[in-house]
């Protein structure tokens, strides 16, 4: 019994490392997203198959078949005696109960963003007016709020290299973008966020035993020489 106990242990250690390192050999999943004035596309890529998110591709729709009226059926009788519902736990003590999951949970999957790697990063724009004031305050709105959103994203991905242009265009009045980059983002990262939130789900799940107040206190017993 001890030895089928054992050789079990060793076939459940074997199998768990063939596969973590599966896992760790498995390549990134790539995404590459373009919007160039209004026309937006999603591709995922993964080795070398490609699928496209968005736009998803239409399919044409079948006649709708005519659906049998539903037989009516008799209505049940209400039970009087039902048990009374249970109180809703409130805001507060629902906050208290998961705070220690949530700060453990937004740990994590910050963690998790900054493995999210954002490459080849590509935006162009072209800032329009009416007049040449307008498209000034325009320009000069476009490029503070550029500079911010790129920090933004700084601090919650990897960016590398961002290649940003915005430029101030008089002779047009409407404004011209064209904005293309890539992710990745490998499996083996996703699984170890949810392995460490299930781990912290558990952990705040516990609820500690209460500890037995009072108690009987004992005097040192006195030494009489």
């Amino acid at each position: 019994m001890i030895v089928l106990t054992i050789l079990s242990w060793v076939l459940v250690g074997i199998f768990s490392l063939i596969l973590l390192i599966l896992l760790l050999t498995l390549p990134a999943v790539r995404l590459h997203v373009s919007a160039i004035n209004g026309d937006f596309k999603i591709t995922a890529w993964y080795l070398c198959f490609f699928y496209r998110v968005y736009p998803m591709k239409v399919r044409p729709e079948k006649p709708a078949k005519l659906k049998k009226k539903p037989k009516a059926e008799p209505e049940e009788k209400k039970d009087e005696d039902k048990p009374p519902d249970k109180e809703k736990p409130s805001i507060a003590k629902l906050f208290k109960r998961y705070k220690a999951f949530g700060v453990k949970a937004i740990k994590i999957l910050r963690q998790l963003s900054k493995r999210l790697v954002v490459y080849k990063i590509s935006v162009k724009v072209k800032i329009g007016g009416q007049d040449a004031h307008q498209t000034a305050l325009r320009y000069a709105k476009a490029t503070s709020f550029t500079a911010i959103l790129i920090q933004l994203f700084d601090r919650l991905v990897t960016l590398k290299k961002p290649g940003v242009e915005v430029l101030p265009d008089f002779l047009q009045e409407q404004n011209d973008y064209a904005i293309s980059f890539r992710l990745r983002f490998r499996p083996i990262f996703g699984v170890i966020a949810g392995i460490q939130l299930l781990a912290a789900w558990i952990s705040s799940k516990r609820h500690k035993k209460p500890r037995r107040k009072g108690g009987k206190k004992y005097e040192p017993a006195k030494s009489y020489q």
